[in-house]
């Protein structure tokens, strides 16, 4: 049921908005793969910082899960791969008080 487009798409706006909510900026993603039991394929990822610039912008991100605790909301990563990715790192002058 996963490897159908409508689902695919589902979790890829879902994927979406979680990141975009827990990073306080944009981010799209285009698809989504689930690979049994502990794998997740993220394609045409792009996320943008708090002032709108592109922080990354990758073809595929593939993330091994280690395990999942869901009753402290915990994730252990075991790997992660990204190919076909520009990263773009910029700081900026912070105001101080």
């Amino acid at each position: 049921m996963l490897h159908f487009g409508f689902v695919q798409n589902y979790l890829a706006q879902k994927a979406a908005a979680y990141l975009s909510k827990k990073l306080k900026t944009e981010a799209s993603v285009g698809a989504v793969d689930i690979n049994f039991p502990l794998g997740i394929s993220l394609q045409d990822l792009t996320v943008k910082d708090k002032h709108n610039n592109p922080i990354i912008i990758a073809g595929d991100m593939n993330v091994d899960l280690e395990d999942i605790y869901f009753e402290n909301n915990f994730v252990n990563v075991n790997n992660v791969g990204i190919s076909d990715a520009l990263i773009c790192l910029k700081k900026f002058k912070t105001k101080r008080t």
